[in-house]
């Protein structure tokens, strides 16, 4: 099956199976720096894909819907220019989609990193766009979390899929140990936060991976980048099993289109590595 011809070269995060981030990897030509790892990097190496990477094969109707919102906002807010071929103007509506798009993964980047500043350190970050999203998960921090047992942890597990995880936290309503994961999203003023399914399957594959002593709750934190001390948490512990189940099936199909089988990798991981590093 040749699924190269399919997708010739997925980047995602990629883990060794240890848990080592291996996102990127040099160049062939040492004096070009780094690139994204692909699949067939992981494939050479031995490497663990994410789970984030597992769930981009499933389609996500939510977020096509907002792409869709964002090219045709473009599309009205974008003069062709009087010597613009259709061609051209199509292109850089395209890509004014696509810059609205990265913004906001960027800001999320942002946003998880300040909140994981805050944590690890207590410091407050500078970048005054994300002070009342930093503040409003500090009070939720305070009023339900005891002490954070992991913050940001990377991980590689046996059923071959890695990871990193927000935070494992133990919680002061019941003591129970929480799997965390954080998102953030715009949102309107009087309209419900819609979860997707995916960010539980999300949390059931972090807890299985991370091989966690009990069974944990699993929350979705949800802080709005619109609406200033707008913060919704999701409980998805009473569907563990099945999500996890969902999950399985999504990985399944995932080897399938990808022709890579990374079950086991940890058995043989000291035998590939050491090929790769001489």
């Amino acid at each position: 099956m040749a699924s190269e011809n399919i997708i010739p070269a997925e980047s995602g995060h990629w883990y060794k199976p240890d848990g080592t981030p291996m996102y990127e990897v040099p160049y062939k030509d040492p004096t070009k720096g780094m690139r994204k790892t692909t699949l067939s990097d992981a494939r050479k190496m031995g490497l663990l894909p994410s789970v984030t990477t597992i769930l981009g094969i499933i389609a996500k109707e939510g977020l096509m819907q907002w792409k869709l919102e964002q090219m045709l906002l473009a599309c009205l807010t974008s003069t062709r220019l009087p010597d613009e071929s259709e061609e051209l103007w199509v292109q850089r509506i395209v890509k004014d989609s696509k810059d609205v798009s990265r913004s906001a993964a960027d800001r999320g980047t942002r946003t998880h990193a300040a909140i994981d500043q805050w944590i690890t350190s207590q410091e407050i970050t500078d970048d005054e766009e994300l002070f009342d999203a930093l503040i409003v998960y500090i009070d939720w921090h305070r009023k339900y979390i005891s002490d954070v047992i992991y913050t940001e942890v990377p991980f590689g597990c046996d059923a071959g899929y890695g990871g990193k995880c927000d935070l494992v936290a133990n919680l002061k309503l019941g003591g129970r140990t929480a799997v965390i994961d954080l998102k953030t999203k715009t949102t309107k003023k009087g309209q419900k936060i819609v979860p997707y399914v995916e960010w539980g399957m999300q949390l059931a594959a972090y807890e299985r991976g991370l091989i966690l002593p009990e069974k944990c709750r699993l929350l979705n934190v949800v802080i709005s980048t619109t609406e200033p001390n707008r913060i919704e948490v999701f409980d998805w512990t009473d569907s563990r099993d099945t999500l996890y189940r969902g999950f399985y099936q999504a990985f399944n199909l995932w080897r399938f289109l990808r022709d890579y089988d990374p079950t086991g990798l940890t058995a043989r991981q000291n035998k590939l590595w050491k090929v790769y590093e001489k």
